[in-house]
């Protein structure tokens, strides 16, 4: 965890219209809609940053999603690609599919030709992950995790468990 010296504000994704631009700076313009990351010191009104860590959003894309963006899909992608190294076909099991990473994780893994099953604690989770992805749906309140999980594989459980969330469910999801 960076602890920044003091005095910092939290908030490591920001997103705004640009003010005013450096010297030298030619593909971003006043009044562009942007996205960046800067480590900290984003909950602020203005902020500068360097003109490369700056990414223009379309008009149909709202500020908060945007921010949002950078570190919910950026730690779904990283889980995907560089841990768990999925081939096309695999199950994916996502618990707190209708949670920002979750949601994630079951857009990601759709593109990446998985077989997505969201697990949540509710039917309307469950149903929103349904329309971000998932294939196949476990509501973990209602239905034991690890058997569900099992019965939806034909007993061969999940080849990729995502879990955002800990606790209780990881284990029975990896027991699957």
């Amino acid at each position: 965890q960076i602890k920044p010296p003091f005095p910092f504000s939290p908030a490591a994704e920001v997103a705004g219209v640009i003010e005013s631009v450096g010297a030298g700076v030619t593909d971003l313009k006043v009044g562009d809609r942007v996205v960046a990351s800067c480590g900290h010191n984003g909950a602020r009104d203005k902020i500068a940053l360097p003109a490369n860590t700056i990414v223009k959003i379309p008009d149909n894309l709202d500020y908060d999603r945007a921010a949002g963006i950078i570190i919910i899909y950026g730690t779904a992608l990283h889980a995907l690609e560089d841990r768990a190294s999925p081939k096309p076909g695999e199950t994916l099991a996502v618990l707190g599919a209708a949670g920002g990473t979750g949601l994630a994780a079951c857009e990601l893994g759709k593109l990446m030709g998985l077989k997505v099953i969201a697990c949540a604690s509710s039917d309307e989770k469950l149903a929103f992950a349904k329309q971000h992805g998932a294939e196949l749906t476990l509501n973990y309140a209602k239905e034991d995790l690890k058997e569900g999980l099992r019965k939806l594989t034909d007993g061969k459980g999940a080849d990729i468990v995502f879990d955002p969330v800990g606790g209780s469910y990881a284990e029975a999801a990896l027991r699957s």
